[in-house]
């Protein structure tokens, strides 16, 4: 009986506890879902009024000039300026979004890219299968052999690479003969003007 009991307070005392633990865990998603919104609101405010990457580099915020106590003195007239105007107007410019920020340019690989070899058959290497166009070429071709409406192709000759000798023969021209005919005759006019009643003959 005793021990009936104590199973029985124990079971009630699990049963409370489970409530208990229910709740611890329903409070615990509550906060986390609460805290993934605040995180979503956050990421969307950055994005729309933070600085956006825009190139290369990222933001980096301009350090503000300051003077030290020793360079301090009693009126504005002598204090030093200190800073520069176009570096401050350029980093607020980048900073609303308006004017990428410059970084290092990327050094590209000088290897030289390996060209793909592609294998592709021929027509004249593929095999001819039954059914196939080149096969129904190849009877067609022994058809018209067979009705002498196209010549059968037969072997090569093979030509003999040595080469024949010319044979040369000596011709005297024409016109050699023709000319030492005409210094003759030139010869016998000459002689006959020079010397009216004399007549000279020369042999040729």
């Amino acid at each position: 009986m005793q021990q009936a009991e104590k199973k029985a307070k124990n079971v009630e005392q699990v049963v409370f506890t489970v409530k208990k633990l229910n709740k611890e865990i329903c409070k615990e998603l509550s906060t986390l879902e609460e805290k993934a919104k605040l995180r979503l609101k956050r990421k969307l405010a950055d994005r729309l009024l933070g600085t956006q990457q825009l190139g290369r580099g990222k933001f980096t915020p301009e350090d503000r000039p300051f003077l030290l106590t020793d360079e301090l003195s009693g009126s504005l007239r002598e204090i030093k300026p200190q800073g520069d105007v176009l570096v401050a107007r350029l980093k607020s410019l980048q900073k609303r979004n308006m004017m990428p920020v410059p970084g290092e340019k990327r050094i590209r690989s000088k290897l030289k890219k390996k060209l793909r070899v592609k294998k592709i058959e021929k027509r004249s290497h593929k095999e001819v299968t039954l059914g196939s166009r080149g096969d129904v070429l190849v009877a067609r071709l022994k058809s018209l052999q067979k009705r002498n409406m196209m010549p059968v192709p037969g072997e090569k000759r093979i030509r003999s690479k040595l080469k024949k000798k010319l044979r040369v023969k000596k011709i005297e021209k024409r016109s050699h003969k023709e000319s030492t005919y005409a210094y003759g005759a030139r010869l016998i006019c000459a002689a006959l003007f020079y010397r009216q009643h004399t007549v000279c003959f020369y042999m040729i």
